[in-house]
């Protein structure tokens, strides 16, 4: 899911290894940036990317299994990375950010 970009940061990134946690930055928040990391509760999350959606569930605070295929099936239309580098709250919504 999002991949491990900081603690791998010294090893290519084909060695990185996926974080299924269900967590989020929260944009909307005017807080400091460290308290702003979130985490979901379990059950159905719409996840947008541009103005499209998918559900994605979050079982015992991680994402579930099939969740990066449901969000790359929906950001291949729209871009080429492969990578889900995070999560953001928006507007009250969960976007996926996404990385080449």
């Amino acid at each position: 899911m999002t991949w491990s970009i900081y603690k791998d940061s010294d090893v290519p990134f084909e060695q990185w290894q996926p974080c299924r946690v269900a967590w989020y930055i929260n944009q909307d928040s005017k807080g400091h940036y460290a308290t702003r990391v979130k985490f979901l509760h379990d059950g159905p999350v719409r996840v947008y990317y541009w103005k499209d959606w998918v559900e994605c569930n979050v079982v015992d605070g991680k994402w579930a299994d099939d969740t990066e295929e449901r969000i790359l099936s929906m950001t291949r239309k729209h871009y080429h990375g492969e990578f889900i580098e995070a999560f953001i709250q928006e507007n009250g919504n969960i976007q996926v950010i996404m990385g080449s």
